[in-house]
């Protein structure tokens, strides 16, 4: 507001200067934030830009898992604009001045006073976040100087919750900060800070050797806390092992901790003792590990805490694990005394321990054993057959006895060496039993020699014992002393076939009854519905069943969790148990050995153990029935059998069953009636008409009336429920002379409409009124048996129904209390044409089978027909509707081919395989069983529809249908659908309408009507149903737009396809092109699906609001109201005018709000979300107005739960991941159940996966985990075709492809399961027409119909055409650059589709909406007359299309584009438009010094800068030093919002970048990581003012096989191709693959022609050359960077300049060569030296003599090149590049050569890696520091070898291209970014660092280019470092030298000759 006049008003005044007012005061208590600011000079324009750039920097150190310390941080920016403008303003004329200037930003604001009074309040963690992202290491480690001067170490625990749990010790760090305030760090933190700690400080400075002892004191604190957790698990001297320790950090702090550590030792030492004395006194202790141990003290404090109950499921558990050995007869009684006791309040392990010692008893087993053996069996076969190989040594250790479980150990799943240590005390305990460890060589070094050692102690020893130990590779054993050597191999191994000893030992435990191999030669044979119908029986007999899916992660954690889970504790004896080995065909060796481990375990021991969670499953006291799903297609039985004895062999040798499942398709209700249908259509009795005399149709209703039935849901009853879908039923079934009663049942039974035929339609009308108006009491009963009987009786007693089909249709809620024997007996004695519909609601499952038999009619004979069915529901109402709808599609609503006559199973498939489409197998019943399920489901529309049953006017009315039915399911099967091109060929479909199920309808779609066959053409003409008619062209070609959505007629029927496959219950999965619009697709039909729902839920709303304003109004009628607005602003705007009425209307008024509002939000649906805590409050008045409104507000909003769920897959996704994603999805799906809507859940890219096991389960079993999915979520998957091989892997290896291709078109993907990929369909693409509609239909959509017709059309053409042409040209790029042997021309076509997409065009529109709205493209003189609209999508379109080209591609495009007939007479063209608009944004751009203003760099600059603030990615690709990084630089450097440099930029928001450097190793978390700091800094700001940019350095580095950007995918796209939350611009010297590529725009930077080279040229020596030098060319590419250091090196090196001339040397020029085009053999370093003389400086005829002249030798370029010294002058000619040694040796002899000839001396530090994979990340992340602290000191030269680990992080670094911090006394530092891991920090950088890269020759092609490229290159043998030592002798001795160098060559040919 404008200042007040001093005569204003005075309300007035103090409005203005109030907020002033409280501003000073804030400012006076933030003293430490105004000296921060004045510290760091941050007042002003220029000190804010400071402040932004140092900013910059802490935002992006700071770990995105402090939350609280983000929330801080974000509120220094406003702080410090507030401050900085105060500062900057303080020089005004007057104070009034000063306040308006303040003012008039709102920089008084009460956001901006709060948010300095917090940065008041944390100002010292702002200082310390500043220094550490100004890499300040001074005030790092004053930080550190705290916490040595106030810090202690605390080891703590919390109190356990009871005696069975042991308390988990905590390390914590707590210091005193400079304002006295207290901070606590936590373990994670410190370690950080000791990672920190060792990244700032150096080993020669003293605070290094602080830091040293800190980390020292750390360590020890951490040892003394693991000694007393380990004391605290095994409960030893818990007082000790519990008590709160105290380090104080001080000057004898290390001894101190020292002293504690010594005490901790002595103690660990007497807990082994005692530790081994209480486990010799109770040796049967050491048969169970600590884990079980614990578990049965837990279970035995459960016992006494419940009472000590002998039948409890604890008192069977401990029973359970006993069992592993020899119990004592009184076992249950002394474990009654035991639990009913006191613990003895020593150790919890000795009181278990004596326990389970008593509990067994001596076991002389292997007491014929003989003398003592250590057997080492060493087994030497192929990798397929050694899990079979350890079950034939079993066999052959153990002859004819089974092992126990004590006295095996895989060593394959140990985690740790306690295991390993308790194993071995067994073995010396028991010396009666024979011990066996398996896969030793898996252990760790450590473990094996803790084995060594123990059979060398019994070496030593004269105790008996018995070990063996298989081993397939040598291990430490081998030198062990007192061990015989056994070898195997596959000939010996055969002499022992184990499978009927494995079948004895699995029999003599007892637990498993059978185990059932299935299998199958194809995929879609049935396996798992034949597993899931024999496990259905089981549970119907009682048994306990579940299931259990081996993927590609399986791990024994998961199994036992899952067996725990769904077996739970006890229950039922026997158990059926389905294992889905869903895994690959050729799974890995980890997994292979997690699942051998588990089937061993289960099978021979009946329990499985984890070490890794110390969890175990005890199923030994149960019978287990097993069925084995084996989901790899071997063929015959005996494929089978060996691919079973190569990877899980027990599973062959135990398996008692291996069969497939049966071969005939299953002919069920719906498949029969189905063949009814298409016999009907093969025979012409469907055409057949309705004749009223025939056959007419009884149907019983029998319906629950308990109390239970009373029960509501939304409002409505189950019993009104289902009267409701009775009376449907009723209404589409029954006519005039039709059959009908209804009997209601509780305890009693009442007959409400008696049995009767229908003889008027008077009579239907009173039967109708009777349903509709049934009611219900509360009594209780249910006597179903009783009202079944009297059902009965009146059809037996009655001569209604004899010749009729007669249908009772029963629904109940509970078990009948009544007997069904009478009712079984009357059943069986019914007709054959009496059927029972049973609707059971809620029913256990144990009743099922009853009610199955009861449908079945107790199996009555000679009644083949019987069409009886129990169909069980949840007790949602949707279930409820859902049941009689199958009720009403089993009823036939007339007979018209019913008398046809019964078919058998046999007829059934006969007319099935008639009909069947040819692509469909039958052996592929998967794919058979979705066929007749689409058929089926259209036949539910003839079975319903009453304008087919009652035809009497149309002749073809069923064939004509029929046809058009069968043509559309073969289509909508059919994988291929990509040739279908709807505007040139017809398709004809159905479209079916079932929501109103009793009476379905349909209606017709023709693509194409003009090309319909005639003859079907009249047919259809000719039916006069409602609603069916042709469309004609005009229809189909009106089209809608649906969220920014055009629906195009393509898109229409995929949507249909998708809807179809859902509701025929046939998987859904789509292969397609990225890009084509899958996920906008299954999101558009989500929408759709839940639309009605979802209208209604909004309604419901507005109808609330509506009532909440009439009572509003009612009670308070003296308010006026406009009628303008929405209800809700009706409603807050009374609020307003009631707030100045009396407290009592207020609350009134309130009150009438809370009690409409919460009455509606309990009446609302399940598919609203949870009504938030909007408390209103309780005393009403003022104080309750505020929080009405926001009640109001939120209601208003119809806040729904989430419907979609996109999940999308990448191979770093295990399926713990996949789980918890699903997790929201169950949820919801369980909470909306009752309604009718589908959870749509979207699984993309699928084929990326890592567990495709499980991608399979849920799409194609729809379970996971083995639970089934719920009914209502709808499962739809997408993935990329299946296209591998890049260009680039074509022609060339990544190192040397070096941006020249621009496409790419391959997809990093895996094959498909055979079972997934059968059912997948072709979604295809576009077509060009189609594309073209679309465009067009998006311009009149962004323009609203404003643009002049011509030029949409005009604009619809540019695009659809540029589209087109980069196809083709990409086309032909592929076709050029690969062999035509290795690439077809139709797979080139369709990589080339896959170049462009609907994404592009989205694109194009999404840049032309940001340049007609926020970019500003300034006219130019040629474009003046340009309609904005096209200049702004002339540009666009240059982005997406034109700049991702090469060059030559580039003038073809320009060319096709210029001659389309709508471009001839077009002033503006592509390339002006484009040229005006960068011109405008280089102009204004500021350039560094010595940067040359290349059209290359111009791009950069302008693309990248457009695509941030339009949030656009981007992805750059070019080789090095083509101005990639750089133009991201300069951007940065520019776009400063309001404290930029220009007033352009200043009007632009400002770009904060977040920087990350890819290397080989990325990880995909890493990569999210990053996103997420952006996109939480992005919504802490204005994104007007301030755009968050993700910054991706080196993008081709990682490997693609690691697929770990492929998390890209999703992070890069918004919800319907929109923008995503961050800006996005990534580098890479190579096009990535084609999904990565189509979701950002690609700038590709083509090879610079002449007038780029000259631009580098004259922009680089900023003078002219002595020479004419314009024949300038590359002789390679990827040498720019090379090129543009030459002319440094040149323009460095060259004498002062004379008259603006650069005046060159022939010895400067060939110097410069010399440096920076090295490293490559002398013949080619000669041929670019005449290169590069013959094109500028000399004569051919000279260039020999001065190349002779000036080529110096190898070792003196390297000293020359050492020996330069860079200034403090970073300019861009004063930095001379880090250099690169590459060693023709094997042992970096040349590296120790340079150091004896002083080359390399003291001041070089040398650094390398050891190699060794232990502690191989501590020693990475040390040599990093060094580095690091080297580069900012700059004192030494750092030479580098064998650093191909860590190389990537420090590629900024080696970039040179520094960021500079200039501060205002002028001093300037240095930054570049250094990388570990996700982690990048800006570090500071001296100028006159220097580096040495060592390399061997032999690494040289595995490098990558861009590394290469940073350096001067030097290549180096050992002669050339021998003849640069002669040459530095003196003659005689260099004589002397050469003489004997010559005898000793004569003597060695002389020996020779000789020989």
């Amino acid at each position: 507001m404008p200042r007040p006049s001093v005569s204003g008003d005075l309300s007035e005044r103090l409005q203005y200067y109030l907020p002033l007012i409280d501003f000073f005061d804030a400012l006076r208590h933030c003293s430490s934030v105004l000296d921060l600011a004045r510290e760091k000079s941050w007042f002003g324009r220029k000190g804010l830009s400071t402040f932004y750039q140092e900013f910059e920097n802490v935002t992006n150190v700071l770990n995105q898992k402090q939350s609280y310390e983000m929330e801080v941080l974000n509120r220094l920016e406003p702080t410090m604009q507030c401050i900085s403008a105060v500062g900057g303003n303080l020089q005004c004329d007057s104070v009034a001045t000063l306040l308006e200037i303040l003012n008039a930003n709102n920089y008084f604001s009460h956001q901006n006073i709060t948010a300095m009074r917090i940065i008041q309040e944390n100002i010292v963690k702002i200082q310390d976040w500043l220094s550490e992202g100004m890499d300040d290491m001074a005030g790092i480690l004053s930080k550190f100087a705290l916490i040595q001067s106030s810090g202690r170490i605390v080891i703590s625990s919390e109190d356990s919750m009871d005696e069975a749990t042991t308390p988990e010790r905590e390390l914590s760090l707590y210091f005193s900060r400079s304002d006295a305030s207290n901070e606590v760090m936590n373990e994670s933190e410190v370690r950080e800070l000791v990672q920190y700690l060792g990244f700032t400080t150096h080993e020669s400075d003293e605070s290094r050797m602080h830091v040293e002892r800190f980390v020292r004191v750390y360590e020890q604190c951490g040892n003394v806390m693991a000694c007393q957790q380990a004391m605290a698990d095994v409960g030893f001297g818990s007082g000790d092992a519990t008590k709160r320790l105290e380090f104080i950090l001080s000057e004898n702090s290390e001894d101190l901790a020292q002293e504690w550590l010594d005490e901790a030792d002595t103690m660990i030492e007497e807990c082994k003792g005692w530790l081994g004395q209480v486990r010799s006194s109770n040796r049967q202790s050491l048969l169970f590990w600590k884990d079980e141990l614990r578990f049965i003290f837990r279970c035995m404090c459960d016992i006494r805490s419940g009472g000590g109950d002998q039948g409890s499921v604890e008192w069977q558990l401990i029973m359970s694990i006993l069992s592993r050995m020899p119990l004592h007869p009184d076992c249950s009684n002394l474990l009654a005394q035991f639990a009913s006791e006191a613990p003895s309040g020593g150790s919890w392990l000795e009181d278990v321990s004596i326990f389970v010692s008593e509990c067994g008893i001596e076991d002389h087993i292997t007491s014929s054993l003989g003398s003592s053996n250590v057997i080492i069996h060493k087994v030497d076969c192929l990798d397929n057959t050694i899990f079979a190989a350890q079950l034939q040594l079993m066999h052959h250790i153990y002859k004819n006895r089974c092992p126990a479980s004590f006295e095996y150990l895989d060593a394959s799943c140990i985690k740790s060496s306690e295991h390993v240590a308790i194993f071995l005390e067994r073995v010396r305990a028991f010396p009666e039993h024979i011990f066996l460890i398996a896969y030793v060589e898996r252990l760790p070094a450590s473990e094996q020699e803790l084995i060594a050692t123990f059979i060398a102690q019994h070496a030593r020893s004269a105790d008996t014992m018995h070990l063996h130990c298989i081993q397939s590779k040598d291990t430490v054993l081998y030198a062990s002393p007192g061990v015989s050597i056994s070898s195997w191999n596959d000939s010996s191994l055969n002499e022992y076939y184990p499978s009927q000893w494995l079948q004895g030992c699995v029999a003599s435990k007892g637990h498993v009854s059978d185990i059932t191999i299935v299998f199958s030669d194809s995929p879609g044979s049935g396996k798992t519905k034949f597993i899931r119908s024999q496990l259905e029986r089981a549970s119907a007999n009682g048994t306990q069943v579940a299931s259990i899916y081996i993927h590609e992660d399986f791990t024994l954690t998961r199994a036992v969790e899952q067996l725990r889970n769904k077996f739970g504790e006890g229950g039922s004896e026997d158990k059926s148990i389905h294992f889905g080995l869903s895994c690959d065909a050729e799974p890995s060796d980890e997994v292979l050995l997690s699942v051998n481990h588990f089937f061993n375990s289960f099978l021979l021991f009946g329990h499985v153990y984890d070490p890794t969670s110390g969890d175990s499953f005890y199923g030994s006291s149960h019978k287990w029935n097993v069925f084995v799903e084996m989901n790899v297609y071997t063929g015959d039985e005996d494929a089978a059998q060996v691919w079973l004895r190569e990877h899980v062999p027990i599973l062959s040798y135990c398996s008692l069953h291996i069969l497939q499942p049966p071969s005939d398709f299953i002919i069920d209700e719906k498949a029969r009636r189905v063949a009814t249908y298409l016999r009907a259509y093969d025979n012409g009795t469907i055409d057949r008409k309705f004749n009223s005399t025939p056959t007419n149709k009884t149907i019983l209703f029998v319906l629950d009336k308990s109390g239970s039935m009373c029960a509501t849901v939304g409002g409505r009853s189950r019993f009104q429920v289902a009267s409701e879908s009775m009376l449907s039923v009723f209404n589409s079934h029954i006519r005039v002379m039709d059959s009908v009663g209804l009997v209601l049942f509780d305890h009693c039974v009442e007959e409400v409409v008696p049995f009767q035929r229908i003889e008027s339609d008077q009579d239907l009308i009173s039967v109708r009124r009777v349903i509709a108006n049934l009611t219900i009491g509360p009594d209780g009963g249910t006597a179903m048996y009783t009202a079944l009987q009297r059902v009965l009786q009146s059809v037996n007693n009655s001569a209604l129904g004899r010749d009729e089909d007669v249908w009772i249709v029963c629904l109940t809620d509970g078990q009948s209390a009544d007997t069904p024997q009478l009712v079984s007996q009357q059943l069986r004695n019914t007709p054959d044409n009496l059927h029972v519909i049973l609707i059971g609601v809620g029913l256990e499952d144990s009743y099922h089978q009853a009610m199955r038999d009861l449908c079945n009619k107790y199996h009555a004979v000679n009644q083949p027909n019987n069409k009886g069915i129990f169909l069980p529901t949840a007790l949602d109402i949707y279930d409820i509707e859902v049941a009689f709808n199958e009720v009403a599609s089993r009823i036939p609503v007339s007979q018209t081919f019913e008398l046809d006559g019964a078919m058998s199973d046999e007829q059934c498939r006969d007319w099935l395989d008639r009909y069947r489409p040819h692509f469909i197998s039958p052996a592929n019943k998967l794919v058979y069983s979705f066929w007749v399920s689409f058929i089926y489901r259209r036949i539910r529309v003839f079975d319903a529809s009453e304008d087919f049953n009652y035809n009497e006017t149309y002749d073809s009315l069923g064939s004509s249908l029929m046809k058009v039915m069968l043509d559309e399911s073969e289509q909508m099967l059919m994988r291929d659908q990509t040739d279908t091109s709807w505007s040139v060929s017809n398709h004809t479909q159905l479209i079916y309408d079932f929501s109103q199920p009793e009476s379905p309808k349909f209606r017709l779609i023709c693509t194409s009507p003009d090309d319909l066959d005639p003859v079907q053409k009249e047919k259809f003409e000719q039916l006069d149903l409602p609603g069916f008619a042709l469309p004609n062209m005009i229809e189909l070609r009106r089209r809608e737009t649906l969220d920014r959505f055009v629906l195009t007629l393509d898109f229409t029927l995929k949507l249909l396809n998708i809807h179809e496959h859902v509701s025929c219950g046939a998987p859904c999965v789509m292969e397609g092109e990225t890009g084509v619009s899958k996920t906008a697709l299954t999101k558009m039909y989500s929408i759709l699906v839940n639309s009605q729902q979802m209208r209604i839920a909004s309604v419901s709303t507005v109808d609330t609001l509506e009532l909440t304003l009439h009572e509003l109004m009612t009670a308070f009628p003296g308010v006026a109201l406009d009628n303008d607005g929405c209800i809700l602003e009706q409603i807050l705007t009374f609020l307003e005018i009631s707030s100045q009425h009396t407290s009592t209307d207020v609350g009134r008024a309130v009150e009438i709000i809370d009690d409409k509002i919460s009455l509606a939000f309990l009446r609302r649906s399940a598919l609203f979300l949870d009504k938030p805590s909007l408390a209103v409050s309780n005393d009403g008045g003022i104080d309750g107005l505020e929080p009405a409104k926001e009640m109001l507000k939120w209601f208003s909003e119809s806040h729904l739960e989430q419907l979609f769920f996109d999940i999308n897959i990448h191979a770093s996704l295990t399926a713990d991941d996949i789980n918890e994603q699903l997790i929201e999805a169950k949820r919801v799906a369980r909470k909306v159940a009752g309604l009718e809507i589908k959870v749509v859940v979207f699984l993309d890219e699928i084929n990326t996966a890592s567990v495709l096991g499980l991608i399979k389960e849920i799409i194609v079993d729809r379970s996971l985990n083995g639970d089934p999915l719920e009914e209502n979520i709808v499962i739809v998957a997408a993935c990329n075709p299946v296209r591998k091989s890049s260009l680039s892997q074509m022609t060339a290896n990544r190192v040397t492809d070096l941006g020249r291709e621009w496409v790419s078109g391959h997809y990093q993907v895996r094959q498909l399961p055979p079972s997934l990929s059968t059912i997948c369909w072709d979604f295809g693409a576009l077509k060009r027409e189609q594309e073209k509609e679309f465009i067009q239909q998006r311009i009149i959509m962004m323009m609203d119909e404003s643009l002049p017709h011509s030029l949409t059309s005009r604009m619809t053409e540019i695009i659809s055409s540029s589209h087109e042409f980069i196809r083709e040209l990409a086309r032909d790029h592929i076709m050029k650059s690969s062999s035509s042997a290795s690439m077809q021309e139709s797979e080139a076509f369709l990589r080339a589709r896959s170049v462009v997409s609907l994404r592009d065009i989205q694109r194009v529109f999404h840049l032309t909406d940001y340049f007609l709205n926020q970019f500003t493209l300034k006219e130019s003189n040629s474009d003046m007359s340009t309609h904005p609209f096209r200049r702004a999508m002339l540009v666009s379109v240059a982005i997406v299309y034109y700049l991702r080209l090469d060059s030559a591609a580039r003038n073809i495009f320009v060319k096709k584009l210029s001659s389309l007939p709508t471009e001839m007479d077009e002033e503006c063209g592509l390339l002006d438009a484009l040229g005006s608009a960068m011109n405008t944004v280089v102009e204004a751009t500021e350039i560094p010094e010595g940067i040359s203003l290349t059209s290359g760099l111009k791009e950069n600059i302008f693309v990248t800068l457009v695509c941030t603030l339009a949030r656009v990615p981007l992805m750059i690709i070019g080789p090095p030093g083509c101005s990639k990084t750089l133009a991201v630089s300069i951007v940065n450097d520019n776009a400063n919002g309001e404290e930029s440099p220009s007033q352009y930029y200043r009007d632009l928001a400002r770009i904060q970048p977040f920087h990350y450097q890819c290397s080989k190793a990325s990880t995909s978390n890493e990569v999210a990581a990053v996103f997420s700091r952006a996109e939480q800094r992005q919504m802490t700001v204005d994104r007007a003012r301030q755009q968050c940019l993700v910054f991706m350095d080196e993008a081709g580095l990682p490997e693609e096989e690691r697929e770990s950007l492929k998390v890209l995918h999703y992070l890069l796209e918004g919800h319907m191709s929109s923008s995503p939350n961050v800006a996005f611009v990534c580098i890479t010297n190579h096009t990535l693959d084609a999904a990565k590529s189509n979701r950002c725009v690609s700038l590709h930077r083509p090879e610079p022609d002449m007038e780029e080279l000259s631009c580098i040229l004259q922009g680089v020596l900023g003078q002219k050359l002595q020479h004419d030098y314009n024949g300038v060319e590359l002789v390679c590419f990827e040498q720019q960077r090379d090129f543009i250091h030459f002319l440094k090196f040149l323009r460095r090196s060259a004498p002062p300049v004379e008259d603006s001339i650069l005046h060159i040397t022939e010895e400067v020029f060939v110097n410069a060569l010399e440096r920076n085009f090295n490293g490559i053999d002398k013949e080619q370093f000669a041929n670019i030296c005449a290169y590069f003389m013959a094109k500028g400086l000399s004569s051919c005829d000279q260039i020999k003599p001065v190349l002779e002249k000036h080529i110096r030798d190898p070792m003196e370029v390297i000293h020359n090149a050492l020996s330069e010294q860079p200034t403090n002058d970073v300019s861009r000619y004063n930095l001379p590049r880090y250099k690169m040694i590459i060693d023709h040796t094997n042992d970096d002899s040349v590296t120790r050569l340079l150091q004896i000839s002083g080359v390399l001396n003291s001041s070089h530090a040398f650094y390398k890696l050891s190699g060794i994979d232990e502690g191989a990340e501590i020693e990475k992340l040390n040599l990093v520091s060094k580095v690091k602290f080297a580069a900012q000191y700059g004192k030494k030269t750092v030479v580098l070898s064998q650093v191909e680990g860590v190389s990537e992080c420090f590629y900024d670094l080696f970039n040179q291209h520094f960021k500079e911090f200039r501060k205002e006394d002028g001093e300037v530092s240095y930054f570049a970014n250094i990388a570990i891991g996700g982690v990048s920090r800006p570090c500071l950088i001296s100028p006159s660092f220097q580096c040495i890269v060592h390399v061997q020759s032999s690494q040289l092609a595995n490098l990558p280019a861009p590394f290469l490229n940073r350096f001067e290159k030097f290549q180096l043998n050992i002669d050339d470092i021998l003849r640069w030592r002669l040459k530095q002798l003196t003659p005689g001795l260099c004589d002397i030298l050469n003489q004997s160098l010559q005898h000793s060559q004569d003597f060695v040919e002389s020996i020779g000759a000789n020989s």
